[in-house]
């Protein structure tokens, strides 16, 4: 005699209920992420323009000993010392030097904050250079 198959009593699989949780939660992972994210990107940014002002700082303070009467407003001039810049060139200027001192600045790409190096106060700040 032949057996038929019985009916289980649970069919196998996730429920929508279940299903719809799991997106939930991927959602709100999701949200807590992505800003994180965003803002390390930014961080970077600025990360990388401050680096690149006192990289060039570094130059200025090297050509002015090795023989020079003033520090440069040319970007070449550092560039040939070894300078290389992280940030797009169009976002770096060397905006004042003479014999005295030099201002710089950077402006960090995603965030659109520029960064200032100013020779007398010897470090890179928000403030633009006076």
């Amino acid at each position: 005699m032949l057996k038929t198959p019985q009916p289980r009593s649970k069919d196998q699989g996730f429920t929508l209920i279940e299903l719809l949780v799991v997106v939930v939660i991927i959602g709100v992972l999701a949200a807590i992420a992505i800003p994180t994210f965003l803002n390390q990107r930014e961080k970077a940014a600025d990360a990388g323009a401050k680096s690149d002002l006192k990289n060039a700082a570094t130059i200025q303070e090297t050509l002015l000993a090795n023989g020079g009467t003033t520090y440069t407003t040319d970007l070449t001039a550092l560039e040939a010392e070894g300078f290389n810049l992280t940030v797009d060139p169009a976002d770096f200027i060397i905006l004042s030097a003479d014999e005295t001192g030099y201002c710089m600045s950077a402006v960090a790409a995603p965030s659109e904050t520029t960064w200032y190096y100013d020779s007398e106060s010897g470090g890179v700040s928000e403030t633009v250079c006076t």
